[in-house]
C-alpha cells in the first residue's frame, strides 16, 4: 500500500459504531443458548430466478487468503447451544453481525492491518491456508492481525481440494490447530463444495471436508461450510452441483457445523446472474432447514476478472456497484431470514481492491462506508 493510502486512511474521520441500534438486539447465540431463538418470518420463494449458461473456468489460484469481517464493538457473542461445547482457545464466536472482506497475499501484512484497524468495528479475519504455502506463512498473519481482528480459518481453498488427499488435510487441519488453534474464533472447513473444481463427485469432495469437520470437532472448534449460490440448473456443469441438494448431501457427512454460507459471484454465470434479497434469503432458510442450528451468511463476493476466467477486469464503477449492491441487501434479507443471518459478504479481492491500490483508486473509502452501515 502507498505512503499516500496509509496517510489517507490516517485521516479519515473514524465512524461511530452503531451501538445505540445493536445493543438493543441480543446476540444470535445468546438467543440460541436461551432457547428463545426464531428463524424470523419468511418471504415466498420467486416463481423464476431466470436462465444462465454455464459458468467460465473458475480455476483462479487463490493464496493464503485473509477474510475479514467486522463485528460490533462491545458486543462479546456467548457461545451457544451449537458452540458451547467448542470452547477451543480463549477466543469468543463473532457476535450477530460480520462484516466482512477477502485478502488474497500475506504481502504488506502490516500494511493490511492497518487498513483493517481503521475500520469503526473490530474485524473477524478469514485466513485461508493455501495448500503450497507453508504453516509458518499463516502463523505469522495470526499474529500480525490478532490484535486487530478475531481469526477464522479456511482450511484448504477449493480449489486446492482436488490435488490433496483427506488424510493430507487432517494432518494440515490439526498442525493448524497445534500452531494457532487457540487464536481461532471460527474454522471453514468446506469452501464452495458444489463446484465441480473442487472434485469429481459429492463423495469424494464432503469426504475431504470430514476429515477436516473432525480434526476442529475433536479439538473443540466451531466450524463452518461454504456453498455456491447458482440461481439456474444452467449455471454448472454437473447434475451434482445445484446447491440445495448437494447440502443435503454434505449434511450427512460435516453435520452440526455452526455457519453455512452461500457464496455469491455474478459472473459465475454468463450472462451474469444477480439475484434479489428475496431469492437469496430463500436459499437461506432451505439451507437453514438442512442445518436447523446453524448461523446463515453470505460467504463470498467479488468484482472477478481476467484471472477468474473473464475476458477483462473489473472498472472500478463496476466493483463499487458490485460491493454497493450486495452489502446493501443486509437489511432486506436479514427482514425475511431472521435473527440467524449474520450477514458476512467477504469481499474477496481487499488486498488488490483496497490495500494495494495507489491512493485515489482504493475500494477501501466505499467498502468502509458500507461495513459501517451495515
Amino acid at each position: 500500500m502507498t505512503e499516500g493510502l496509509s496517510a489517507a486512511i490516517a485521516s479519515m474521520p473514524v465512524r461511530k459504531p452503531r451501538e445505540e441500534r445493536d445493543a438493543q438486539e441480543p446476540s444470535m447465540f445468546a438467543l440460541l443458548a436461551a432457547g428463545t431463538y426464531n428463524r424470523g418470518a419468511r418471504q415466498p420463494a420467486p416463481a423464476s430466478r431466470g436462465k444462465v449458461p454455464a459458468i467460465p473456468d473458475l480455476s483462479r489460484r487463490r493464496f493464503l487468503t485473509i477474510s475479514a469481517a467486522a463485528t460490533l464493538a462491545g458486543v462479546a457473542a456467548v457461545a451457544t447451544s451449537a458452540c458451547a461445547s467448542h470452547t477451543r482457545g480463549g477466543t469468543e464466536m463473532p457476535s450477530r453481525i460480520l462484516r466482512g472482506v477477502t485478502v488474497d497475499s500475506l504481502d504488506d501484512i502490516e500494511e493490511t492491518a492497518a487498513v483493517l484497524s481503521s475500520s469503526a468495528n473490530r474485524l473477524t479475519v478469514r485466513l485461508i491456508m493455501d495448500s503450497e504455502r507453508p504453516l509458518e506463512d499463516c502463523a505469522r498473519a495470526v499474529a500480525a492481525l490478532k490484535p486487530h481482528a478475531d481469526i477464522m480459518i479456511q482450511v484448504i481453498d477449493s480449489t486446492d481440494l482436488p490435488d490433496r488427499s483427506a488424510s493430507w488435510i487432517a494432518k494440515r487441519t490439526q498442525d493448524a490447530m497445534d500452531a494457532f488453534g487457540d487464536d481461532v474464533a471460527l474454522w471453514e472447513i468446506g469452501n464452495e463444495l458444489n463446484g465441480s473444481w473442487a472434485g469429481s463427485s459429492p463423495s469424494q469432495i464432503n469426504t475431504k471436508a470430514r476429515a477436516a469437520y473432525d480434526v476442529v470437532r475433536a479439538a473443540g472448534g466451531r466450524t463452518a461450510v461454504t456453498f455456491n449460490y447458482w440461481s439456474s440448473h444452467d449455471c454448472y456443469d454437473q447434475p451434482w452441483e445445484a446447491t440445495l441438494p448437494y447440502a443435503r448431501q454434505a449434511a450427512a457427512s460435516v453435520p452440526d457445523v455452526d455457519c453455512v454460507f452461500l457464496s455469491v459471484y455474478e459472473t459465475a454465470c454468463s450472462p451474469a446472474q444477480h439475484p434479489s434479497a428475496e431469492e437469496l434469503a430463500s436459499a437461506l432458510n432451505s439451507l437453514g432447514d438442512i442445518y436447523p442450528d446453524a448461523c446463515l451468511g453470505i460467504g463470498e463476493i467479488g468484482a472477478q476478472g481476467v484471472d477468474d476466467g473473464l475476458a477483462s477486469n473489473p472498472s472500478m464503477p463496476e466493483k463499487e456497484r458490485l460491493a454497493t449492491y450486495y452489502y446493501g441487501l443486509h437489511d432486506n434479507i436479514a427482514a425475511q431470514v431472521g435473527p440467524r443471518y449474520v450477514g458476512g459478504y467477504f469481499w474477496w479481492y481487499f488486498y488488490e481492491d483496497a490495500v494495494d491500490e495507489p491512493e485515489g483508486s482504493s475500494l477501501w473509502p466505499t467498502l468502509d462506508a458500507l461495513l459501517n452501515d451495515l
